[in-house]
């Protein structure tokens, strides 16, 4: 029996079936993933800036600033404490943490210790 297209009504090859495909090789078991090795001082540095974020944030809620006042004695635009307030830690750099407390005339007093 031969095919014919729908469209013209010519008769039509039907297609040819595709090849069965090879199963594909089984991968050998790997290992665990193991952490990376920077993890641990992109944790500290995460704790670091929540830590002076969190300060910011408590020094502008306690005088009493908005988002505007607050702003421009820092020296940064509105969204950026928009940031600051809502916890977004991760737009923000140690060294611009440090400026901005810096600017509310409060001063970082840092101490060292080893880890444990």
């Amino acid at each position: 029996m031969t095919a014919k297209s729908q469209r013209t009504g010519r008769a039509v090859k039907p297609a040819a079936a595709a090849p069965a495909a090879a199963p594909a090789p089984q991968a050998a078991p790997q290992a665990a993933p193991q952490a990376a090795p920077q993890a641990a001082p992109l944790a500290e540095n995460m704790r670091l800036r929540a830590s002076l974020a969190g300060l910011l944030v408590d020094h502008i809620a306690g005088a009493g600033l908005d988002e505007a006042t607050a702003a421009g004695m820092l020296g940064v635009g509105g969204p950026r404490i928009a940031d600051l307030m809502h916890g977004r830690i991760e737009h923000f750099s140690l060294d611009t943490l440090v400026n901005m407390l810096a600017a509310t005339g409060l001063r970082l007093k840092i101490s060292i210790a080893a880890a444990e």
